[in-house]
């Protein structure tokens, strides 16, 4: 399914891209192609005003400076003095034949749709001519300005092609680097669009994931009362002796309350997940919670035969601005876990190393490095307490979110290691686990 909604957003980013810089190009080149038309035009004009001041103010004209003017090779001039042509074999490299058959074709361009004939013009002006583009048959393309001036009691008719047979190198020169670097930049921004779709979509293809795997791991958790449940029914249908009942009936309601407090727990994550997790805020004395959490705890540490110690700063712990339930509840998971994992006469500490730090450390079995960067997960159960059966692997998780939602931070250490915590115990003793919790000084 992402394969395919990758290779559509793929398609959608690179032809969404693709117009817009193909219209970018198009307006580049339009740009590009008209300053260059423009400047061989303005380079047209320049040596045609040149020449013709030239043959204005000289009462004779230099074969040498012809030449000199026509080295470039885009210029044609063709001479006609009353009338006969001048200079035009030696000027031309072209054959007499050809330059005739150019001049007449040119002669026919400017009379029939210019109405120019520089040949039998009825002005009295002392100069006159007129300039124009020419599309020969062949495709050539030529400015022409055809004219003529009156020196003395003669006439000097012209005709000057300025071959555009460059520009045309340039329009096709053009072409190549336009269609090589757009094909170049196309390619770049389909293999880009690929990758940036991916990065977007690979938040959505892990939550897909994470969803797959937490309604398997849910479906796999509440089959198992479900099951126990079951099976006590059925047994409890088909013994008479009411001390069976009452023990089927037993099981029944320790399995229906392990499910409640799945099902509780699954709500919360969700709760957090769309965002929608209720919180009331209040000015709340962290010490005297701690205080609170400690009494509840510590009839069971004493069944478990742990040593439930509880560490308060001596000195004013100022306000934190928080959900005193959540908080208990999230420290009760720590506690929870941390009883769950250190054996009888080992040692569980609940502490305050900072007014806005919550601390519970243990000298009991410990995390191993690579199971730190997992134990947040959902359904995650280390080795050792997978035999545990009022642990899902959600308690952590649930931390997490809780304190997620305080915009503060949970982390885990090695007791050992850790020097907010290694004081309460003994260098002896086992590495043990240490969980703090960093609340903001202002939560909201």
């Amino acid at each position: 399914m992402f394969r395919k909604l990758h290779l559509q957003m793929t398609l959608f980013c690179s032809a969404s891209i693709s117009i817009l810089f193909l219209i970018c190009g198009c307006l580049w080149f339009h740009f590009t192609w008209e300053n260059i038309s423009q400047t061989n035009y303005a380079s047209f004009l320049k040596e045609l005003g040149t020449l013709l001041l030239h043959l204005q103010n000289q009462n004779t004209v230099s074969m040498e400076w012809l030449e000199q003017l026509q080295k470039d090779e885009h210029l044609s001039i063709m001479l006609y003095d009353n009338g006969s042509p001048l200079y035009s074999e030696r000027l031309q490299k072209n054959s007499a034949k050809e330059l005739s058959a150019l001049a007449a074709l040119a002669y026919e361009e400017a009379c029939d749709k210019h109405q120019i004939d520089i040949f039998h013009d009825v002005s009295n002006q002392l100069i006159s001519h007129e300039e124009f583009l020419w599309n020969t048959e062949d495709g050539s393309r030529y400015y022409v300005s055809a004219g003529m001036l009156y020196k003395g009691s003669g006439r000097l008719s012209f005709l000057i092609l300025y071959s555009l047979a460059h520009q045309q190198q340039q329009f096709y020169r053009l072409c190549l680097i336009f269609g090589v670097s757009s094909s170049v930049i196309l390619l770049m921004l389909c293999c880009f669009s690929y990758f940036f779709t991916g990065l977007m979509l690979t938040p959505l293809v892990k939550s897909q994931q994470q969803q797959n795997q937490f309604i398997a791991s849910a479906s796999h958790e509440l089959r198992t009362p479900l099951a126990v449940m079951l099976s006590a029914l059925e047994a409890m249908q088909k013994t008479g002796e009411r001390q069976e009942q009452r023990r089927f009936a037993a099981i029944i309601r320790d399995a229906g309350g392990r499910m409640q407090n799945l099902i509780a727990e699954m709500l919360l994550l969700a709760n957090a997940d769309s965002h929608d997790l209720k919180l009331t805020f209040c000015e709340t004395s962290l010490d005297e919670l701690l205080l609170q959490i400690y009494e509840s705890y510590e009839l069971l540490a004493a069944r478990k035969e742990i040593s439930l110690v509880l560490s308060l700063p001596q000195k004013p712990v100022l306000p934190c601005r928080c959900d005193s339930q959540r908080i208990g509840q999230a420290v009760g998971i720590l506690l929870d876990n941390a009883l769950s994992y250190t054996p009888c006469g080992g040692k569980v500490v609940l502490f305050m190393p900072d007014s806005f730090v919550i601390g519970v450390a243990d000298n009991g079995i410990g995390i191993k490095k690579e199971e730190k960067e997992r134990i947040f997960e959902r359904f995650y159960r280390v080795e050792a307490s997978h035999t545990e059966k009022e642990h899902f692997g959600l308690g952590l998780c649930m931390a997490k979110e809780l304190i997620d939602a305080h915009k503060g931070r949970i982390r885990v250490e090695d007791t050992a290691d850790c020097p907010a915590s290694r004081h309460f115990f003994e260098e002896k003793e086992p590495r043990g686990t240490t969980f703090l919790i960093e609340l903001p000084h202002q939560a909201s």
